[in-house]
């Protein structure tokens, strides 16, 4: 499934653009329009991939990484890429799916990667990613009673691999798209590591990625592109050309 990411022309006028030297200025385009991207502007790519789909070597990838991470443009923090101000040119505020897409992306990281973003002003309000119950649009029908009931049902552990005190996420056995419903028989309550693994293994049997070498970790971008349960939300609006970094997801989506 394809996604589209439009940027202003106006990028080119920002003083801080004008600043890059031209291979700086690739390498930003790249943080903000590879295929590893999402909606929130945090998630995995690692420097190998950098290297291959650039054409830089790896000092040079380093050096310029570091120099975004002192302007506070972008972080690779341990396998994670996050443009922190990506949320504020998104107008998240104003627009519900972009909101919660970036809601649904981020409760699928660990706690290290939540802190961090707190530590370096990323530009949006994480409290909404542990208070907010559905924010995936193909959840509409499991109440916040349904997934308190199915996780009293698991004595707050998760049901595949037993862990306690862990945030738990709702997955369902049979997926939408496979004919699954939102039934209480057809979920289950999984830690964030388990839910990730076998979204992935579905998406792996369904849809086999055959496309540019993948050199992120298996547990990438994959899930918007064939897991109907974590359907991305997607808005077809267009950046306007005042903010020079709107950057605007078009997200085709199964059905």
């Amino acid at each position: 499934m394809a996604t589209q990411r439009y940027i202003s022309t106006s990028f080119w006028d920002d003083k801080w653009v004008q600043s890059l030297d031209p291979a700086e200025k690739l390498l930003y385009l790249y943080l903000m329009t590879n295929p590893l991207t999402n909606i929130a502007g945090v998630y995995k790519l690692t420097k190998r991939r950098m290297i291959f789909d650039t054409g830089f070597n790896g000092d040079t990838v380093e050096t310029i990484l570091g120099r975004f991470e002192k302007d506070g443009k972008a972080y690779l923090h341990g396998e994670y890429v996050i443009i922190p101000k990506w949320p504020k040119h998104q107008k998240w505020e104003k627009r519900t799916k972009i909101r919660d897409g970036i809601i649904s992306e981020l409760q699928e990281m660990n706690s290290d990667i939540l802190s961090f973003l707190e530590r370096i002003g990323y530009e949006f309000d994480l409290d909404l990613v542990h208070t907010t119950i559905i924010a995936k649009k193909n959840r509409a029908g499991i109440s916040g009673s349904m997934k308190k009931r199915i996780i009293e049902k698991a004595e707050h552990k998760c049901e595949r691999c037993g862990k306690e005190n862990v945030d738990l996420f709702l997955h369902h056995i049979k997926p939408l798209k496979a004919g699954g419903s939102n039934s209480e028989a057809n979920l289950q309550a999984l830690c964030a590591e388990c839910h990730r693994e076998v979204r992935i293994a579905y998406v792996d049997v369904q849809i086999p990625y055959t496309e540019v070498p993948n050199y992120s970790d298996s547990d990438s971008d994959l899930d918007l592109e064939g897991d109907s349960d974590s359907e991305a939300p997607s808005s077809r609006d267009s950046g306007t050309g005042e903010d020079p970094f709107a950057i605007d997801d078009d997200e085709e989506l199964p059905d």
